[in-house]
């Protein structure tokens, strides 16, 4: 039956989607071993399908123009230095300023998702674009709110630039450069 299952569903969504249902069901029958209602797992021995999700989508350098146009004030850095450094956005809005060398050119990274320290390079528009922000004496954070908080979520505003660029299927500011 759930063999049935996974060959019907699969005809109406991806395969991800299958997967999240199998494992769903999973743990349904999980939790029914537990209670004493079932002895056995019937979904423990079906195998998932196999996922494809990437979805790589670059972006053109006219878009690039166009959707820093419509960035707001507050955006438009962030963008430019996601964009020039393939910094994901958690990073950058976290970024303080003793983890910038602007002697040297990089930007330290310490708390990476491996765990392990990052050196990234600045490029010139990106020294440039960091050198130009106003230190908040109340704050460590290069990217911060006039009281000094760190910029919480930018998806609204991110969504809306492209939203006014004509920009479709990318995702905010995960990897700047790609939808996946």
């Amino acid at each position: 039956m759930i063999e049935r299952f996974k060959i019907e569903r699969i005809k109406k969504v991806s395969p991800a989607t299958v997967n999240r249902n199998l494992a769903c069901l999973k743990a349904m029958f999980n939790k029914a071993i537990q209670w004493g209602k079932v002895e056995e797992n019937p979904v423990k021995k079906v195998r998932l399908l196999k996922e494809n999700n990437r979805r790589l989508r670059y972006l053109e350098k006219e878009e690039i123009v166009s959707l820093l146009s419509k960035c707001s004030e507050h955006l438009r850095p962030i963008v430019i230095v996601a964009l020039n450094t393939g910094v994901r956005k958690g990073k950058i809005l976290g970024l303080k300023w003793q983890d910038i060398d602007f002697k040297r050119g990089i930007i330290y990274l310490l708390n990476t998702k491996n765990g392990e320290k990052r050196e990234i390079p600045m490029n010139e528009t990106v020294k440039t674009i960091l050198m130009r922000r106003l230190r908040n004496p109340n704050s460590s954070y290069v990217f911060c709110d006039k009281n000094g908080k760190p910029v919480g979520n930018i998806r609204k505003s991110f969504f809306t630039a492209l939203k006014k660029s004509g920009i479709l299927n990318l995702r905010p500011l995960k990897n700047p450069l790609s939808a996946n």
